[in-house]
């Protein structure tokens, strides 16, 4: 019996390292939530985050190979709690997608807290960026990290300054982590 227990974890354990693996942030609602059961759908293990716990938990219900991490991205502390989950895990990250994101409403800039600053860019920059930084070195060769950007990042919208200027230095980052992760062979692409 203990022969058997033994050759099905083992098992068990080789169907976790042979799916690929994904994380997908902003997963609660939208496009992240649509990704993930996309995903899902096709056999993959995603880690999702969002700030909507009852979200999360729903997608978990519906399949088991969703991990849900609770995270609100305005925290360092969050983000650093996505990466050590991932990491605990042990497996290799096959898919980053970038998607979390927030958008304050139209305003002049002079109208901006420091605060309501600081959320917004470290909720569509920092965060992508401190993901990477902490988990490209879980991902084998011909992984892809994809970060969702917008058109906002071009277009200089009035009474969009955080927005814009967000999304834009997401796309020169995008192009410089593209630069830096190429001799692994890790492709890096930006999503409008």
């Amino acid at each position: 019996i203990f022969y058997f227990k033994l050759r099905r974890l083992y098992l068990l354990s080789r169907k976790l390292i042979m799916k690929k693996t994904a994380l997908v942030t902003g997963a609660t609602h939208g496009i992240g939530l649509a990704l993930s059961k996309n995903l899902l759908s096709n056999g993959w293990l995603v880690f999702g985050t969002g700030r909507d716990l009852a979200s999360l938990e729903t997608t978990q219900a519906l399949f088991p190979n969703f991990i849900p991490i609770q995270a609100d991205f305005t925290k360092n502390d969050d983000i650093q709690n996505v990466a050590s989950t991932i990491k605990k895990t042990g497996l290799p990250l096959s898919l980053s997608v970038q998607n979390a994101g927030m958008k304050s409403p139209p305003r002049p800039l002079e109208q901006y807290t420091c605060g309501s600053i600081d959320e917004e860019l470290m909720v569509n920059l920092l965060a992508p960026m401190k993901l990477t930084a902490l988990l490209s070195t879980q991902m084998p060769a011909e992984s892809r990290i994809l970060y969702l950007t917008s058109r906002a990042a071009t277009l200089k919208l009035k009474e969009g300054s955080t927005y814009c200027a967000s999304k834009a230095a997401l796309d020169e980052v995008a192009a410089i982590v593209r630069k830096e992760l190429e001799e692994r062979n890790i492709g890096v692409s930006t999503v409008i």
